[in-house]
């Protein structure tokens, strides 16, 4: 078979578009008894090229896939929106989220934007959890996490930011604080630590004046790695030579770099 045609299978199935030796290849529509439904390129008898694939025929435009395809699976850039709500828009490898993309998440309130691997956050990102509106406040609450992941969790660098205005920056392993890192509360205190499975075990106090948690807080290490030759992720900085270094801080009177306002 060659040129446009149509084929229809004992189970249902429905092919209707353009064939090339007897396979599928160019531009069809196929469609199967449950309901499946897919229009776009093909090669060899799969999807192949840009193509949208609708999973739910009970459900207009609210549960498909539009986007590109190689050799039957999702490769390239598409959007995936899901039936719950939820909707993916980015990058794609080998049928699953890999590269970068932006997730939300619509019941749970969520928003992740950054790199993926076989399906989850991976590399770089920012991820935003919205808490619901309090009556003395218009706008919702929210966590904030910019940093490091791996296979889904908070590990490596990174910086969360808490509805109640503290924020930390260091060190995360497993999605929980773990190893080095600055803590920062809505008064302007400061304290350098060392974090365990999420909780302080040692550190001390610095005497920062720091402007309020309404400003965004990423260049604090960067700015204590400069002044004080401090590094979050050096290995060789233990708690015992915490109390020296804020000591060391104490003894300056020192005033932090501008901050550039949180939108």
């Amino acid at each position: 078979m060659h040129g446009q045609g149509t084929i229809h299978w004992p189970d249902g199935c429905i092919y209707e578009g353009e064939f090339a030796n007897g396979t599928r290849a160019g531009w069809g529509v196929y469609s199967t008894s449950e309901g499946f439904t897919y229009a776009g390129d093909w090669l060899n008898g799969l999807p192949h090229g840009h193509g949208k694939m609708w999973y739910d025929p009970n459900i207009d435009d609210g549960d498909y896939y539009d986007g590109d395809w190689a050799e039957g699976l999702q490769s390239g850039h598409g959007i995936r929106q899901y039936s719950n709500g939820d909707r993916y828009i980015g990058n794609w490898f080998q049928g699953g989220r890999n590269g970068n993309g932006s997730m939300i998440w619509l019941n749970e309130k969520q928003v992740y934007k950054g790199e993926w691997m076989n399906g989850f956050p991976h590399g770089k990102g920012k991820h935003i959890w919205y808490l619901e509106r309090s009556r003395s406040n218009a706008f919702p609450s929210r966590h904030i996490y910019c940093g490091d992941w791996y296979e889904g969790k908070r590990h490596g660098i990174g910086k969360m930011i808490y509805p109640c205005g503290s924020i930390y920056e260091g060190k995360w392993n497993s999605g929980q604080r773990h190893g080095k890192g600055v803590f920062l509360n809505p008064a302007g205190g400061v304290m350098l630590g060392i974090f365990r499975a999420g909780a302080i075990i040692g550190g001390s106090e610095m005497p920062l004046h720091v402007p309020s948690y309404e400003y965004d807080f990423g260049g604090l290490v960067e700015w204590l790695t400069v002044k004080f030759n401090l590094k979050i992720d050096d290995e060789t900085i233990e708690e015992e030579n915490l109390t020296d270094i804020t000591t060391r801080l104490g003894s300056f009177h020192l005033k932090p770099p501008s901050f550039i306002l949180l939108t």
